[in-house]
């Protein structure tokens, strides 16, 4: 349950939230709660779930003035559902390789590819295959599209696994990929952005940025 009377921003230190929520116990329930006109903090409530302990903790907010990556509403020319728990997986193994995965969607597959100094690797996935019957792989795609990718980021983003038993990847040429995790509970969802690699001196001038 949430209210909202007016869209506002929250900036969030991420290791100051950390340490808030570690005075909560794993059956609290909790508020957030921010009032519009005084955004210098946001309040923390935990609630116990027989009501006879409650906590307070009040969190200082930050004034977030840096370049945000901008993404447009797109038409995807690719789009593939697959398994959470495989791109995790195919994640994790890419990055024992290499640093860059170069990621290909085609009429009725999608196929991961890595070189580096030890070798190289690829995984394809075809239309309606299952992995460990983890759920089916669905690709929609219009045109084929393929782009390079720093690895280190998929990893980074595949820590949302938890939250979804299937990730939806969009792609269209020379514009970020969109990589979204629906929430098991229909909640919500988490949705990151990454720009391609533009070449290999590029080093990681990639921009990532994400959304709930």
């Amino acid at each position: 349950m949430y209210r909202c009377d007016h869209n506002i921003s929250l900036g969030i230190n991420l290791t100051s939230l950390t340490k808030i929520l570690k005075c909560a116990n794993n059956d609290d329930k909790l508020k957030i709660r921010a009032d519009e006109g005084n955004l210098a903090t946001a309040t923390f409530i935990f609630e116990s779930p027989d009501g006879t302990r409650t906590s307070q903790f009040t969190l200082k907010l930050m004034d977030i003035n840096q370049q945000r990556l901008g993404i447009p509403q797109t038409d995807y020319k690719a789009s593939v559902r697959l398994s959470s728990a495989e791109f995790q997986r195919i994640s994790r193994d890419m990055g024992v390789i290499g640093e860059a995965v170069g990621v290909s969607v085609r009429k009725d597959e999608v196929r991961f590819t890595v070189s580096g100094d030890i070798g190289g690797g690829e995984i394809c996935l075809k239309q309606g295959g299952s992995a460990d019957g983890a759920g089916e792989t669905v690709v929609e795609c219009s045109e084929p599209v393929s782009s390079t990718f720093a690895l280190k980021y998929f990893v980074f983003f595949s820590k949302a696994t938890a939250l979804s038993d299937t990730v939806i990847i969009q792609m269209n040429p020379d514009v970020p990929i969109s990589i979204q995790y629906r929430m098991n509970d229909s909640a919500g969802y988490i949705r990151y952005y990454l720009a391609p690699k533009i070449d290999d001196d590029a080093g990681d001038d990639e921009g990532a940025t994400g959304d709930m």
